[in-house]
């Protein structure tokens, strides 16, 4: 019998489609692995909070998480990079100099007190950064660079401050899980950082008529988005300090700083890495308390701490030099009180960059996921969605429970995303305290363990 020998076009169809079938088990080896290294910094993150749950009830103190978020120089900063492994975290304990044993809290809740005398206003920030330096408990636990990073450390980024109609500023809030834009195909991600998003805001002048933008020392208009803060520093290229930040210190050791005082400390130097989440700082700490109770304690406290306006110096409002000068860190913040938008009854969380929903789900979230370098644009939701998962977040209750929860592709078979909260929604001058008050939904439970392209596409995260 006569052999029949295959075709060019046979064997050719046979070749692509033992590429197409290499190449699909080479993807999923990939997304198998992402997932392994993803899932192994969760477990660990998980049992480093249990063992800081476990050292404060043991001990009979105050002990804490804190968490560090660093983009790798040379990037844009629009999206969360780990490259070059600036996310990590580290436990921090009681104070040693504080005599009433109640843990390293004081020094997180120090107050810069307050004199008349507008020259002598304010605690030198040496002080608690020098504390929180003392208290640290074993190294840095970071996440293994170029393959997982932080993709938030709360459940919303809602941006600057409301402006006086008290709605969201442009592509604000963001979800955890980020959203994608159809219009320019933007993900933008929880802590995204844009420098062309310009002053919305954030003049802390509550007469619509009488907003005047903040301007940087180069004359630039501020901008405030991810977590960076520009203040008078100005425009942050490749994720690090444009400029020296040099404060006032406290020189004759009377326990205040002034304008007498030479500027001789430090904060920073031009070129360092800028963190947008500074664990030095304690922006985002998980306390535990000798209970065993938990508690996310206030978003960047220190930079609240240091915003406060004197009497006749007032720093956002009147952007007052003087006062910049002495603040710090004070600059790179949202409002701080309910005077500056005329006393109303502002809630805390209306006012703080990051909203948790705590009051809902029952747990702050911390959001773990593939790094993926420095892309922020992607052809569809669907290819956005890729690149987040598989993700990973360990929440911690009141009591300190703390879980691990695997993040989904699906909502579960019964919930469905309300029609109401998405898309231009956000915007609407309505969405602040009368629509939106708390940062809360009142009455709905938002996505806490999935993240769909319906989410991201419609800008969508609460259940019907």
């Amino acid at each position: 019998m006569r052999r029949r020998a295959f075709t060019l076009i046979e064997v050719l169809v046979v070749v692509a489609v033992i590429a197409v079938i290499g190449g699909m088990i080479v993807v999923g080896t990939a997304r198998d692995r992402r997932g392994v290294q993803v899932r192994a910094a969760a477990d660990q993150l998980a049992a480093v909070l249990r063992q800081t749950r476990a050292m404060a009830m043991q001990r009979k103190a105050t002990y804490g998480v804190a968490f560090n978020i660093a983009n790798a120089r040379r990037t844009s900063g629009r999206v969360l990079n780990n490259n070059d492994g600036g996310h990590w975290y580290r436990v921090i304990g009681p104070s040693r100099s504080n005599q009433q044993n109640q843990g390293y809290t004081t020094v997180h809740r120090l107050s810069r007190g307050w004199s008349p005398d507008a020259a002598r206003f304010d605690v030198p920030v040496r002080r608690p950064l020098a504390e929180i330096a003392t208290s640290w408990v074993g190294e840095r636990q970071p996440l293994p660079a170029n393959a997982v990073r932080f993709l938030a450390l709360g459940d919303q980024d809602s941006g600057a401050a409301k402006d006086p109609g008290n709605h969201f500023g442009p592509t604000y809030p963001r979800p955890w899980c980020g959203w994608w834009s159809q219009a320019d195909g933007r993900l933008y991600t929880w802590g995204g950082y844009d420098p062309e998003i310009r002053h919305f805001g954030q003049t802390m002048v509550w007469y619509t008529w009488n907003e005047q933008p903040r301007t940087a020392r180069d004359g630039s208009t501020i901008s405030f988005t991810g977590f960076y803060y520009e203040g008078i520093d100005g425009r942050i290229d490749g994720c690090v300090h444009p400029d020296d930040r040099l404060v006032h210190d406290d020189a004759d050791g009377n326990g205040w700083t002034g304008l007498d005082e030479p500027r001789s400390f430090a904060l920073w130097k031009a070129g360092e890495p800028r963190p947008l989440v500074n664990a030095d700082w304690l922006d985002a700490l998980i306390v535990f308390n000798p209970d065993g109770s938990a508690r996310y304690e206030d978003w960047a406290h220190l930079r609240h701490e240091f915003g406060h306006s004197a009497r006749d110096a007032g720093m956002f409002n009147e952007r007052h030099a003087r006062n910049l000068d002495r603040s710090a860190m004070g600059d790179m913040c949202n409002q701080i009180s309910g005077w500056e938008i005329g006393q109303v009854g502002i809630t805390p969380n209306n006012r703080y960059e990051v909203a948790h929903y705590q009051r809902r789900t029952g747990f702050w979230y911390i959001t773990l996921a593939p790094d993926t370098g420095d892309r922020w644009q992607y052809a569809s939701a669907e290819e956005a969605l890729d690149s987040l998962l598989p993700a990973v977040r360990v929440g911690v209750s009141q009591l300190g429970e703390v879980v691990v929860v695997d993040v989904r592709r699906s909502l579960a078979e019964d919930a469905r995303l309300h029609p109401t909260p998405r898309g231009a929604w956000w915007e609407r001058r309505s969405c602040g305290l009368q629509g939106y008050a708390d940062n809360l939904w009142q009455d709905r439970m938002p996505v806490e363990d999935a993240i769909t392209a319906e989410m991201l596409r419609e800008r969508a995260w609460w259940l019907e």
